[in-house]
């Protein structure tokens, strides 16, 4: 029974968990204007750690509504800038299906680059913002990590895009100044971006789990979709879960 209790445990916990919420987009810091290009299109944008206000309903991801740090994963989308309503999924769902999804192989590649990269504190200690012999702004690590993660998403030369990717593929062709998306006149943000596809390259990919995508794919402009980290399970409901199950082996050994 101990063992039961366990796994179903562990089943609710890495169980995708889909919730609509209200999402407007607030700001990018740190940031850079960067001048992208892909799918024959190009433009100076901002570039950098996106800040979005989540309202009301979380769904228990993201934790409490308020102002949060994301990356954007999809590239030409308009960020909402009144409330709009977005629905959280699996992070290889996404993003919407005008760019995606971009699936398992993809995700867990962005992921090893999230986690080795997505700085907490935003990158206020110099060493992580140090690259080679170099230390580098907050504003280029961030604007770099973006182009990155635009970079695994968006780029479509190496990597199949949506369902039945090969995941012994090596994205050996990742890199921000070549490709169908690339980065132009900041050469220090690229210098960044392509250290940590290198990283990333050598890592391999990694479990997606502890990110979700926040999409929008119902209206018919497909706001821009964003990854979130997902915010850890409580100790005190872990607990009162374990608290349940162990009460409900007491009372079967009673009965």
């Amino acid at each position: 029974m101990r063992r039961v209790t366990v796994c179903l445990l562990s089943m609710l916990l890495a169980s995708p968990v889909f919730a609509d919420m209200t999402v407007k987009y607030v700001g990018a810091t740190p940031s850079l204007n960067v001048t992208v290009s892909s799918t024959g299109r190009d433009a100076t944008v901002v570039t950098g750690q996106y800040r979005i206000d989540v309202q009301g309903n979380t769904g228990g991801i993201v934790g409490t509504p308020g102002v949060i740090d994301t990356f954007c994963i999809d590239l030409w989308d308009d960020a909402p800038k009144s409330a709009t309503k977005y629905t959280v999924k699996p992070l290889d769902q996404a993003p919407d299906l005008g760019a995606g999804p971009m699936g398992a192989v993809r995700a867990g590649y962005l992921a090893t680059l999230l986690n080795t990269y997505w700085d907490a504190d935003d990158w206020s200690n110099p060493a992580s913002r140090k690259f080679g012999a170099t230390t580098y702004t907050a504003s280029q690590v961030a604007a770099a990590l973006q182009t990155a993660v635009w970079e695994i998403v968006d780029e479509f030369n190496t990597v199949t895009v949506g369902t039945g990717e090969d995941p012994s593929v090596t994205p050996s062709g990742w890199n921000v100044n070549i490709g169908d998306f690339r980065i132009s006149g900041n050469s220090d943000v690229a210098t960044i971006a392509n250290a940590m596809l290198d990283s990333v390259k050598g890592k391999g990919m990694s479990s997606f789990s502890g990110y979700r995508a926040v999409s929008n794919d119902t209206d018919a402009s497909h706001y821009q979709d964003y990854v979130v980290r997902v915010v850890p399970v409580p100790g005190a409901f872990l607990l009162g879960f374990l608290g349940l199950g162990y009460a409900g082996m007491r009372l079967r050994k009673a009965a």
